[in-house]
């Protein structure tokens, strides 16, 4: 196989082993139940069959909202015809054999099935596939379309992990540079200057705590040591400062500016205890009146300094999951802070999202773009035990599907005859063989929705896959398959992606247009034998996976210290499911690992 496809995320990954999986499987072009082995002859000469022409829509589509008409034309072969049907309703047939159906569609993509039956039981028949409802330009900013929620947990869990704000915040504040900071600036009092010249604590702890709209953090400093000098008018003297413990109390407040997220403290409250002072050269009777003066401005000096390292550390953190990357050669993702919001529960993110094509591999149909689902997400915050959730509307992850399609890495995919035989469970038979080469192309955006079925809680949409069979004598066979197959999402130990069609022919909705092929073969046995080679297909779907892993974030680049290097943050006991309103629920942990 001559493949194209890049390495992709997450979402993309999904593509291209549903794209070659989802290639069928009802028997029958208009989804009834399975004809066993066909016999495919030339029956021109045996028996005159119907021809089926089909106007409107044009395969392949984006036919808008409202009503869509169907509409073509069949002739009759040795008996008249009976009745005309579209997914297994009846048409309006007139003398002329001119037939119509309105159709009322819901957004999305949808698989039309049409057939025409004569008196003698003969029958012709087509499928295709077109997206109805708006649609977003392709690039188009989803705003709000994905959010992010952070429980108590990943906020604070009161261990040593490097996997949570509280612990990261615990880690900076032990770094030697915060001391640094007050190092050499003066603090005035009322009667002296005071210049730290060497400031140590032995250690810090972090309590953070979510409350309905606001945030409070309670900061830990202990042994706090501290030499300077000190300067009262003419005289000047050295001296050094102590204290057990040092505990600020902070409320934060959260709010996006522009896109960028702030963190504020609102309040805080300091408190020195077991603080003394010495002073050379200083009256012993003064050191009392100087300790009350510099325990007060030192409470003031680190409470500013503090509120503000914790204020940008926890910004930092949480505006580290809007990014803007290129997740693969020519496919771009974008996700911009749109809001946030503070629960008992925890933190929810809100983020714009745009994945947006750099170029155009195919020829865009008319009025071609991402699906527009109306449908509100579910309630947030999630109820979920999961310390990390992340809520994506459909309408992302159909729009990343959309760019992966517009690059064309799914246009012209071949596999020799020796090669689809293996992956179809055997040599493919005449008429449809012996194969040289098939060719795959796909004619619309994979779409995705939800699903009633819980071990399939996605249904993956496939239009107008062209399977173009090349014989070994020249002859070209050209099939278009239609299908919605149900998809479930799963994730090794080790990170690894898994995909799972529901191949049970009863569950699934498959419709195949024949185009190109030898008169004198019939189209409708054609197709049925096209439909034989697609459950082997599935089963060998997960074979077009590529490999990947969730990805991770650098802690480095929250911070420069020994302590984050090396280490990422990493999704883990991932969980992907379909909830109500078509949104899709991502639920696992965060923890720290060492970069591969």
């Amino acid at each position: 196989m001559r493949s194209r496809t890049p390495r992709l995320l997450l979402p993309a990954m999904l593509a291209v082993p549903a794209l070659l999986g989802a290639t069928g499987c009802s028997s029958d072009p208009s989804g009834g139940e399975a004809e066993s082995g066909p016999s495919v002859q030339d029956r021109v000469d045996e028996v005159l069959l119907p021809r089926l022409s089909v106007v409107g829509p044009s395969r392949g589509a984006f036919v808008g909202t409202g009503t869509v008409e169907v509409k073509g034309h069949v002739s009759k072969g040795g008996a008249p015809i009976e009745s005309v049907t579209v997914n297994d309703a009846a048409a309006q047939l007139d003398d002329n054999g001119d037939f119509r159906y309105p159709m009322a569609l819901e957004p999305g993509l949808h698989v039309l099935s049409l057939r025409a039956t004569d008196a003698d039981a003969q029958r012709a028949v087509d499928g295709r596939a077109v997206i109805a409802g708006d649609v977003h330009p392709p690039g188009d900013t989803l705003e709000g379309g994905v959010h992010l929620q952070l429980s108590r947990e990943l906020l604070d869990d009161n261990n040593d992990d490097v996997d949570d704000v509280a612990r990261l915040a615990e880690l900076l504040l032990e770094d030697p540079s915060l001391m640094d900071a007050f190092v050499g600036q003066t603090m005035e009092t009322d009667y002296a200057d005071i210049t730290p010249t060497y400031m140590s604590f032995s250690g810090a702890s972090v309590d953070l705590v979510p409350r309905d709209g606001r945030l409070e953090a309670t900061l830990v400093l202990y042994d706090l040591w501290m030499d300077f000098d000190a300067e009262a008018g003419w005289f000047s003297t050295q001296g050094s400062a102590w204290a057990d413990t040092v505990t600020l109390d902070v409320e934060l407040m959260a709010s996006d500016s522009g896109g960028k997220l702030e963190v504020l403290a609102t309040s805080s409250a300091a408190n020195l205890e077991g603080y003394g002072i010495t002073v050379d050269w200083f009256p012993d009777s003064w050191e009392g009146w100087l300790a009350d003066y510099t325990e007060e401005t030192l409470e003031e000096e680190i409470s500013a300094t503090a509120e503000e390292l914790v204020g940008d550390l926890v910004g930092e953190y949480l505006g580290a999951f809007a990014v803007s990357t290129e997740m693969s050669t020519g496919l771009l993702m974008d996700l911009e802070l749109a809001s946030l919001d503070v629960f008992d529960e925890g933190l929810v993110i809100g983020l714009d999202a745009a994945f947006t094509a750099t170029s155009t591999g195919i020829s865009l149909p008319q009025g071609a773009g991402s699906v527009v689902t109306p449908a509100a997400g579910p309630e947030l915050p999630i109820q979920s035990d999961a310390p990390f959730v992340v809520v994506a509307d459909d309408d992302v992850v159909n729009q990343l599907f959309f760019a992966f399609w517009q690059l064309g890495v799914m246009e012209g995919l071949t596999f020799g005859g020796v090669e689809l035989g293996g992956l179809s469970g055997g040599e493919i038979p005449p008429p449809l063989g012996p194969v040289e080469e098939v060719s795959l192309s796909l004619g619309l955006p994979p779409v995705i929705s939800d699903n009633a079925d819980p071990d399939y809680p996605a249904t993956f949409g496939l239009g107008e896959l062209r399977m173009d069979f090349t014989r070994e004598d020249g002859q070209l066979l050209e099939f278009f398959v239609n299908a919605e197959v149900g998809m479930e999402i799963s994730f090794a130990d080790d990170g690894e992606l898994g995909l799972a069609l529901d191949k049970r022919p009863a569950e699934m909705l498959l419709a195949v247009g024949v185009g190109e092929h030898p008169e004198a073969l019939d189209p409708g046995d054609l197709a049925a034998l096209v439909r034989l080679m697609v459950p082997p297909l599935l089963g060998n779907a997960a074979m077009f996976l590529p490999g990947f892993e969730t990805p991770g974030i650098p802690l480095d680049s929250l911070g420069d210290l020994d302590a984050f290097e090396g280490l990422e943050l990493r999704f883990q006991d991932p969980d992907l499911i379909m909830v109500d309103g078509g949104h899709v629920l991502l639920t696992g942990s965060l923890s720290a690992e060492q970069a591969e």
